[in-house]
């Protein structure tokens, strides 16, 4: 077992601080004490050391990517400032060449600040392929649309058809590119919208032609050019590289989470790390969790790169990460009970609670005495295994080396050897002879904690098993690592690998066999088939109809009922439902309101003005500021004023004090574009508003020094492109307000509606697959016929369990992604105005909770229930005898769910009594109790069921705090839940009727 080394302080370091010292933890973390290597008191430095003091790669990511959009945006300003390039850009135009300089030349910074160059390699080859295919989009519908313009324009009286055809071009173009914005939802995909609005916008309100639209994508060409150059030869970083070092800082956090964890389950001091700092440590792996999945798609970006010819192994990797952040929720559950315990029993005085917590503790403390060694051992492996994992990605010469087989031996022994004593040791806990029981409670209690105490120990048996297959995957991965790094040409990895790249790219030749070349072609297309495909595109077939209209119902009927006339009526009346969802009306609002924007530029008693203010330039920034909802649009609207007014400001201050020094211009914009641009790179929730600083900052001081032998005016061409954008920016609030409005916090109750909805068939699907053994679904799989379940095979069992795991992967991934966007339009809420009061943030983001916590749970009954044990003796000894039991729970817990997704869509009063389904768990375990399996069991399979019934109790207590919250924020009717309760207490009853008439 080797030494690992500890990352930084983190929150997860800290919580193993919070022990005493003095005090041994259960697994002592390795730290900076041993004495550090002696080290030579004079080197001469190597060529390395002098390579990196040379290119400066001794910053910081951050720093080195504030640089590269810095020179970027310097680079694309030198074609405004040196007469030489910006005669390049001038001699595509006839006119602009006469005067010497091109107008147009700050497009080249503009598209250098729309085209962030701070990407990594991945995103920037996305961004590319975007961007033409936008360009190709764009310039055909520009071309039709000016085509179309001049075959009326010439004809005399038709003139006002032909700009009615350009404005109905204008608006469709628009619609197109707003809807496919938002399905897309990808970071790569804005900046290619962007670049297609602008060239809509130039070529068809100027009325250009073909040299128009040749002069823009070619300044789009330059600009996107110069941010390829910079982001590809500056400091590139590879988003293969991204992931790996993502990769690593999981499993470092994995392996110190689970350290904690298991230090607060088996502590025995006082001093236990609090919830608030449990919570901190999972809410930092998950910061860091939630990259894998973008930087997995930004790296199969990243297509000839040799690491991931193998991309099914990172695949693997990625779902192995997200089963353990899974089991995590379980672990610290199991932790989080006996923290509770240990909390109440200091200064209690409550003799049933006391009584109570005694007993839970017993249980636990039973647990430290007979399992602390066996779980130490395995969660140490288990820790080890993971963080020594974690070095896999080193890149030192010769990498480091690995012992997988090892880690995975010592994993699979700790594991054998806790399975086998936790089995015993909780069929003695639950037998009840390791603890005396004199009371019913203490009974009750004892067998609540032996349920919760075995569900912690299963769930650390799967996480064990999940880390396993973790383990495998990460072994191919650095076994294809430790073959390129072998494969150096001088030394030199990079050069390698571009020549095993070159080498990849041999199947153009005859040599190839068609079979290799078939294989490859297929491989390079389902990537980039990757880059036209949403981030999670669910299923049709994913959930059933859970909206309103659900078809063959006798309110909808099916279409093969139907004659052929209302078969034509119910495709019309689809039409008209699709139309009227939340994406369309957002597509169809933007075009219309941009076609009514642009239509003064076609009007000759409008068109001078528009031209002369640069109306363009408002529907750019009406189009970047137009959001679904209307928090998104006043977020970025309020953004965008502010940018706008404060970059001309400084515009125009800097152009007044230097007119004619080019080159103090040209220093002076990239300093002013360093702040920009750490907003940009450090603070990404303010890179809209540095953004838009940087680009009126083009849009002026720019604008001006190109103009300036027209004798305009620094002040005239600020305050015109200042009105211009606001004038956008303030239409984008109009429509957003009143047309069609759509307000984010009406939108999250309908999300959230849908969320308890497809939550709950998850739920159902998952009892539906546990109740009926997979053998009487599918008898035709056996080939002969059982005379027991018991005989049964239990091959069925795990081909059936195997068949339907990736559905159920399918409705988690979907879930979780969708919980997400939940958060992200809870954030618009706080940007939208509301009269009757500030909007409940902190109880959203506490419902948000829940769903997660539920989400967690129904995870973990999954990993219960798809054992093969569970089909071979649970069935029958626990599902089958308490089957009326059983019905009242799953119903009342459909029923939470159908309640809670009413109230999140109707926002009325809730009942004051909602579904019991507490008291009907309480009575399917009373009725497990009554089943004689205690003295027959001689393992323990049947507390399988028990660790459902557990992780049951947890999805109850979420659905009560669900019901509790939203009476609290609807309101209940009749008042309160008080109220109706006094009308069925006896008490209060009696003593009402014996008291005296007053």
């Amino acid at each position: 077992m080797s030494t690992v080394h500890t990352p930084l302080v983190t929150p997860f370091t800290r919580l193993s601080n919070q022990f005493p010292e003095g005090s041994a933890p259960y697994f002592p973390i390795v730290n900076g004490d041993a004495q550090p290597k002696p080290t030579k008191r004079f080197q001469l430095p190597t060529l390395k050391y002098l390579y990196n003091i040379i290119t400066l790669n001794f910053l910081s990511r951050p720093t080195k990517d504030i640089l590269k959009c810095v020179l970027a945006y310097f680079i694309g300003s030198l074609f405004t400032f040196v007469p030489e390039l910006s005669a390049f850009i001038s001699g595509l135009k006839t006119e602009d060449s006469a005067l010497g300089a091109s107008a147009s030349a700050h497009m080249v910074a503009t598209i250098a600040v729309y085209y962030n160059p701070a990407k990594t390699v991945g995103a920037m080859m996305e961004a590319d392929i975007f961007c033409i295919t936008a360009s190709l989009f764009t310039a055909v519908c520009s071309l039709l649309a000016m085509g179309n313009f001049w075959v009326f324009e010439v004809l005399p009286g038709w003139e006002w058809l032909a700009d009615v055809f350009i404005l109905l071009w204008i608006g469709s173009v628009m619609s197109v590119v707003a809807f496919a914005k938002l399905w897309m939802n990808k970071a790569s995909f804005n900046p290619a919208c962007s670049m297609a609005v602008v060239t809509l916008s130039i070529v068809v309100i100027r009325e250009g032609g073909l040299e128009t639209l040749l002069r823009v994508l070619f300044i789009i060409f330059i600009g996107t050019l110069i941010s390829n150059v910079v982001c590809f030869l500056l400091w590139p970083e590879s988003a293969v590289t991204r992931l790996q070092n993502n990769m690593s800082k999981s499993l470092v956090s994995l392996s110190t989470l689970l350290r904690v964890i298991g230090e607060s389950f088996l502590a025995g001091n006082d001093q236990l790390p609090d919830d608030q700092d449990l919570a901190e440590a999972v809410s930092g792996y998950q910061a860091v969790f939630t990259k894998l999945k973008a930087g997995l798609g930004e790296a199969k970006s990243e297509w000839a790169d040799p690491r991931l010819l193998q991309e099914g192994d990172y695949e693997a990797a990625i779902e192995g990460f997200t089963r353990l952040a899974q089991h995590m929720t379980g672990l610290r559950d199991g932790a989080k009970i006996r923290n509770e315990l240990r909390a109440r029993k200091i200064g209690e005085d409550g003799k049933l609670e006391h009584v109570e917590d005694n007993a839970g503790l017993a249980v636990f403390d039973a647990v430290q005495r007979e399992l602390s060694l066996p779980m130490n051992a395995l969660i140490e492996a288990c820790c080890v295994s993971l963080r020594s994992t974690s070095e896999v990605f080193e890149r030192d010469a010769g990498g480091v080396i690995l012992d997988f087989t090892q880690m995975a031996e010592d994993i699979e022994d700790g594991l054998d050897t806790f399975v086998n004593l936790s089995n015993q040791t909780v069929l003695n806990l639950y037998r009840g002879t390791d603890l005396s029981a004199t009371q019913a409670i203490e009974s009750r209690a004892r067998n609540e904690a032996v349920f919760n105490v075995y569900f912690f120990i299963f769930t650390l048996q799967e996480f064990a098993k999940e880390t396993n297959l973790l383990l495998e995957a990460m072994n191919r991965i650095w076994n294809t690592e430790r073959r390129l790094n072998q494969e150096t040409i001088l030394g030199s990895r990079t050069l390698g690998r571009m020549v095993h790249i070159l080498g990849s790219c041999s199947f153009f030749s005859s040599e190839t066999s068609s079979e290799e070349k078939i294989a490859v072609s297929k491989k390079l297309r389902k990537r980039m088939s990757i880059l036209l495909s949403k981030d999670l595109q669910p299923q049709k077939d994913m959930f059933p109809s859970l909206h309103a209209h659900t078809t063959n119902t006798a309110q909808t009927p099916a279409r093969e009922t139907l004659p052929w006339y209302w078969r034509l009526k119910q495709t019309l009346w689809a039409w008209g439902d699709r139309m009227k969802q939340p994406d369309v009306k957002y597509a169809l609002k933007t075009g219309m309101a941009a076609m009514l924007l642009a239509s003064p530029a076609f009007f000759e008693s409008t068109r001078q003005g528009f031209l002369d203010y640069k109306g363009e330039w408002a529907l750019i920034s009406f189009f970047v500021v137009m959001g679904p909802t209307i928090g998104a649009t006043n977020a970025l609207g309020l953004q965008r004023i502010l940018g706008t007014l404060l970059g001309a400001f400084v515009a125009g201050l800097t152009y007044a004090l230097f007119p004619n020094e080019p080159i103090l211009l040209a220093i002076l914009g990239a300093l002013y574009a360093v702040p920009c641009f750490w907003l940009v790179v450090k603070r990404p929730k303010h890179a809209t508003s540095a953004r838009f600083i940087l680009l009126t900052y083009n849009l002026t001081c720019l604008y001006a020094y190109n103009s300036r032998t027209r004798d305009i005016g620094v002040e005239d061409i600020a305050i015109k492109r200042s009105l211009s954008v606001i004038m956008g920016v303030v239409w984008a609030f109009v429509v957003s307000r009143w047309w069609w409005p759509l307000e984010a916090r009406r939108q999250l109750g309908i999300s959230l509606s849908d969320f308890c909805q497809e939550i709950g068939w998850l739920y159902t699907r998952l009892v539906r697959t546990y109740s009926i053994p997979p053998r009487l679904l599918f008898p035709q799989q056996s080939v002969t016929q059982p005379t027991s379940i018991d005989q049964a095979p239990l091959m069925n069992d795990a081909t059936y369990v195997q068949s339907i795991e990736p559905a159920f992967n399918n409705l988690e991934l979907h879930l979780q992604m969708k919980l997400i966007e939940l958060q992200q339009l809870l954030s618009h809420t706080a940007n939208e105005p509301r009269l009757k009061g500030p909007f409940p943030v902190k109880l959203y983001r506490q419902i948000l909770t829940s769903l997660q916590i539920i989400l967690d749970k129904l995870h973990s009954m999954r990993c219960v229930t798809m054992r093969e044990e569970w089909f071979a003796a649970v069935h029958r000894d626990f599902i089958m005898p308490v089957q009326r039991e059983r019905r009242e729970m799953v119903g009342n817990v459909i029923l939470y769910f159908a309640t809670l997704s009413a109230a999140f869509r109707l926002k009325s009063p809730l009942p004051p009594y909602m579904p019991p389904a507490e008291q009907s768990r309480l009575r399917l375990i009373e009725a497990l109790r009554s089943i004689d399996t205690r003295s027959s069991s001689k393992d323990s399979r049947h507390l399988l069921y028990y660790a459902y019934a557990s992780s049951m109790q947890g999805v109850i207590q979420e659905l009560e705090r669900l019901g509790r919250t939203l009476q609290d924020a609807f309101g209940v009717i009749g008042d309160s839940t008080a109220e109706f309760e006094v009308l069925f207490d006896n008490s209060r009853l009696e003593s009402a009727v014996n008291s005296p008439p007053t």
